[in-house]
């Protein structure tokens, strides 16, 4: 079981690492669906960024739970 400490650890990481990988990825992103419909581009963007957002929070709960049963 995770302590408290250790939660508020996973959750200070995970939203430090969402604001990075979120500027990085729109600083990539826009550029490539400039030329898009406005709609289009919204559905890229919202689709990319719920991908990272999904696949970091997974990577991030695996590392911690390891971490843990250690």
């Amino acid at each position: 079981m995770q302590s408290k400490k250790d939660t508020h650890k996973e959750v200070l990481l995970n939203n430090i690492l969402g604001v990075l990988v979120g500027l990085i990825a729109i600083r990539l992103l826009v550029p490539i669906v400039k030329e898009f419909d406005p709609t289009l581009q919204s559905f890229i963007i919202v689709g990319v960024m719920f991908c990272l957002s999904y696949t970091r929070g997974y990577v991030l709960r695996r590392f911690f739970n390891k971490r843990c049963r250690k």
